[in-house]
């Protein structure tokens, strides 16, 4: 029996499958091939780190002198920019700001309110203020360049002082206090300062007293820094009562003035030739302004109601701010006792526990 020959589609059948089961059979590993293509990878790994390397160098040995010159001037110009606030020089510069904001607190309010204060030597109180107000825009600037302890490190860059100044509150204030109110003299005169018009027109330098922090900072490093702190907290503690009572005797002398000089027995008379000068008006204001504080002494008695207000309102904020203070005052000397005695326990206690 003769077997017949396939047919052309089986044929085309079995060659289609054996390229199909040559083609999907794994091949096995070329050693040669595979060092050779490691051989050219580590070759292109060390040209490209040749390349980088030799851009590093071209790159450093691109810095000409000149630019070493312009690196160095500026980190000089950024330390000197910074302002070492531990420095005695500093602590200077804050005193001299707060005799600036002592004007300010003192001057400004007895002058809008005693005309014949901001009458006299005007030309005198113009230079005070402007050169207050210079004194202002300087310390805007050192205010700005303090430097700042971050991570137990002084930090001097320029940049960062300033970026840490306007992160803060005190940049408000500062710019708050440099404002150029005077520029009300224009339509406001203070020619026109008299009896009959009241406030005076340096009202508008309120403003002025918006730098108060930067004296308490002096306060502060002069309380740490002096060898005699219960004395100086003493003198602040006076200060700041000479102070209150100088602004309620010119809320004293307003008031008068608003109710009319003279009209009853409660408010200031200018009738007569020593009532009308100046240094018995501030000094009959400061008298009654200390009596009604103080709540030590009589005053006359108030005949409308304003004046009760005004009276009950003085007796209470008397009252509170004396308190505070010395409260305060108190509560200070007794915490120093305190820190003394755990000191004198903490020195004593190992001699104790030997024996």
């Amino acid at each position: 029996m003769k077997h017949s020959k396939p047919s052309t589609l089986r044929r085309t059948l079995n060659a289609l499958r054996q390229r199909l089961t040559k083609r999907n059979r794994t091949k096995p590993p070329d050693w040669f091939v595979e060092r050779f293509s490691n051989a050219t990878k580590i070759d292109k790994t060390s040209t490209t780190a040749t390349n980088s390397n030799n851009n590093d160098a071209s790159a450093t040995n691109s810095i000409t002198p000149d630019t070493e010159h312009d690196i160095r001037c500026s980190s000089l110009l950024c330390n000197r920019l910074s302002v070492n606030p531990t420095l005695q020089s500093h602590y200077r510069w804050l005193a001299v700001v707060s005799l600036a904001v002592l004007y300010n607190i003192i001057f400004v309010v007895g002058r809008a309110v005693f005309w014949e204060i901001n009458n006299k030597a005007a030309i005198l109180w113009y230079f005070l203020d402007y050169w207050c107000d210079f004194i202002y825009l300087i310390d805007i600037l050192v205010h700005m360049h303090e430097g700042y302890l971050e991570q137990g490190l002084l930090v001097r860059d320029a940049h960062k002082l300033r970026r840490h100044y306007f992160s803060t509150k005190g940049w408000c204030l500062d710019f708050l206090s440099i404002l150029p109110t005077d520029l009300a003299y224009i339509w406001w005169s203070p020619d026109l300062c008299g009896p009959k018009n009241l406030p005076c027109s340096v009202i508008v330098r309120l403003n002025r007293l918006l730098r108060l922090p930067r004296m308490w900072e002096w306060f502060d490093r002069t309380e740490t820094a002096t060898g005699y702190p219960n004395a100086f907290r003493i003198c602040k503690v006076v200060l700041a009562i000479l102070v209150l009572i100088h602004w309620n005797a010119c809320m004293f002398f307003v008031i008068s003035y608003e109710l009319g000089f003279g009209t009853d027995n409660w408010v200031y008379n200018l009738n007569g030739e020593r009532n009308s000068s100046l240094q018995r008006q501030y000094i009959y204001s400061f008298y009654w302004s200390t009596l009604t504080l103080t709540t030590i002494g009589e005053t006359p008695t108030p005949e409308n109601d304003a004046e009760y207000l005004f009276v009950v309102a003085d007796f209470l904020a008397g009252v509170l701010i004396f308190a505070t203070i010395v409260g305060k005052f108190f509560q200070k000397k007794k915490s120093k006792a305190t820190d003394a005695m755990e000191l004198l326990m903490n020195t004593h206690s190992p001699r104790t526990s030997k024996q």
